[in-house]
């Protein structure tokens, strides 16, 4: 055999699917730690993985842009071969049981629906060719990483939900702003407190002074 390209955990199935760059795709099982059926050599190399809809299909990236659909269980040829992507699919993931997020080496991230087959459109690109793709598992951001040495992160949100987080995230700001300027009134409260205090005390040290020991003036004509 030659290279691993790549791999794709099954937990359902306790398999693993491997990807090679002599053109096979090869199943493993997990427990009895065996191969269990690879598939004829492909004239392409096989470069990157993916299971989808509930686990009967295997979709695999190749090195011409082809996209080699399996179906699970039939693994000695493809069920389907989708052409779209104009140079090799490094990189796969899945979006979820009928689309697949695709990496590209011309830099292009792409949204792919599979059975039935078409291209949704291109969701990012990178300065080079994409190394890889993942979803997720929390949020509808995708992250991807190429050869700009960048690691960058898309939305697969709409519009609409783009400018609510907007909208969310200039509230927060209003928010923060609010904060501050009650911090502000609170600190000018607190500012005014102390002159007041500070004041009463002059005037108790001004009584103090009537009151207390009288001057060597005051001591002078009192005895005139």
């Amino acid at each position: 055999g030659d290279f691993v390209s790549d791999i794709c955990c099954v937990e359902a199935q306790k398999t693993v699917l491997v990807t090679s760059g002599d053109g096979t795709l090869t199943t493993y099982d997990v427990r009895k730690g065996k191969a269990l059926l690879m598939s004829d050599t492909l004239d392409d190399d096989l470069l990157s993985v993916v299971s989808i809809k509930d686990n009967t299909r295997v979709v695999c990236g190749s090195a011409s842009g082809a996209l080699e659909i399996f179906e699970w269980g039939m693994f000695g040829r493809p069920e389907e071969r989708y052409l779209g992507h104009p140079e090799s699919v490094d990189t796969i993931c899945a979006v979820d049981e009928a689309t697949i997020c695709t990496g590209s080496s011309d830099g292009l991230i792409r949204i792919v629906s599979i059975q039935p087959n078409h291209l949704a459109g291109a969701l990012g690109e990178h300065d080079g060719a994409i190394e890889c793709v993942r979803v997720s598992a929390h949020t509808d951001r995708v992250y991807s990483c190429g050869h700009d040495n960048l690691i960058r992160t898309w939305s697969l949100g709409d519009d609409e939900d783009d400018e609510d987080e907007k909208e969310k995230n200039g509230g927060r700001k209003r928010g923060a702003e609010n904060e501050e300027d009650d911090d502000d009134d609170d600190d000018s409260d607190d500012s005014d407190e102390p002159p007041k205090k500070r004041q009463k005390k002059k005037k108790k040290k001004g009584k103090q002074s009537h009151s207390g020991k009288l001057s060597k003036k005051e001591v002078f004509f009192d005895g005139l």
